[in-house]
């Protein structure tokens, strides 16, 4: 299962990469993205009891998540605190869009401006203005 905001293509073309690399292994294209997939996705989750991190990982989205969160009155994102998941319901409706769409239009506001000169100052910094580029830093 994947997040319904990665590209589809992608997490496809990679699972088929990585399949192809295996005698006997075949990956198996599936819509992940429809609201009734997703809602599996998470029931899944919490059945297997998966690790729930609340951020990409980067020290970027640890910044505005939290920026976010603090915004919405909600505890901060704690490194490896994530927890599991137990709600498949309560979830999906953290990463439903209303959420998502919120979090993306806070990143706009005037508040996140020293974040977005933070963010100018880094994409001048790449090797090439090509962002498809691998290894672009």
């Amino acid at each position: 299962a994947t997040s319904r905001w990665k590209d589809q293509n992608q997490v496809n073309n990679s699972g088929a990469r990585a399949a192809a690399a295996y005698d006997g292994l075949k990956y198996i294209e599936s819509d992940w993205q429809t609201e009734e997939m997703n809602i599996r996705k998470y029931r899944i989750n919490a059945d297997e009891k998966f690790y729930k991190q609340e951020y990409c990982g980067c020290s970027f989205s640890l910044r505005d998540t939290n920026m976010y969160r603090k915004k919405e009155g909600l505890d901060p994102v704690v490194i490896g605190g994530g927890g599991v998941y137990s709600d498949p319901l309560g979830d999906a409706a953290e990463e439903s869009p209303d959420v998502v769409d919120s979090f993306f239009r806070d990143l706009k506001s005037d508040e996140s401006a020293s974040w977005r000169r933070s963010r100018d100052i880094y994409r001048q910094r790449r090797k090439s203005q090509d962002a498809e580029k691998e290894n672009n830093w």
